[in-house]
């Protein structure tokens, strides 16, 4: 299960992250073991990754952290 835009970049190769080879048929192994290697962390750690409540200002997991940057803060 995937949620948002799945990115993959080889940072070998490509360290600036500028050609992502996500969706791409000879990458397709590597991403689905990728992804099977996320579900089982998410379910072993109870980790939300992308179950969690988002705040929908600023689309982050709503962990119980409070912002003090003002782009991020309603005063």
């Amino acid at each position: 299960m995937t949620h948002g835009h799945v990115w993959l970049f080889d940072r070998e190769n490509d360290p600036f992250e500028m050609k992502d080879l996500a969706g791409k048929p000879e990458h397709k192994e590597i991403q689905a073991q990728l992804e099977q290697r996320l579900q089982q962390w998410i379910k072993e750690t109870d980790d939300p990754f992308e179950t969690g409540e988002r705040d929908p200002k600023t689309g982050m997991l709503r962990l119980g952290q409070r912002f003090t940057h003002e782009k991020w803060t309603d005063d």
